[in-house]
């Protein structure tokens, strides 16, 4: 049995309010959390394509354009 003591009553996951996390819990927050980060990249990638898919036939597009587009949007600098 796992059970995580939450400090100052910043565990949201805590739905039985008892100030630990057990298993079901954790595991029910992680699941929670990878789904709206799925969610969350999925809108970006959809948005990034649609940017990138200059002629909208909604085909392929250059892998250089992509990566261009990241270093821009990450403000990545190479040297």
């Amino acid at each position: 049995m796992i059970n995580i003591l939450c400090v100052h009553n910043i565990c949201r996951a805590d739905v039985n309010h008892d100030s630990f996390l057990d298993r079901p819990e954790l595991t029910s927050w992680i699941m929670t959390k990878v789904q709206e980060h799925l969610e969350e990249a999925s809108a970006e990638n959809a948005k990034i394509f649609h940017h990138l898919d200059t002629d909208g036939d909604g085909k392929c597009f250059l892998w250089s354009s992509y990566y261009n587009n990241s270093i821009e949007i990450n403000c990545i600098c190479l040297f």
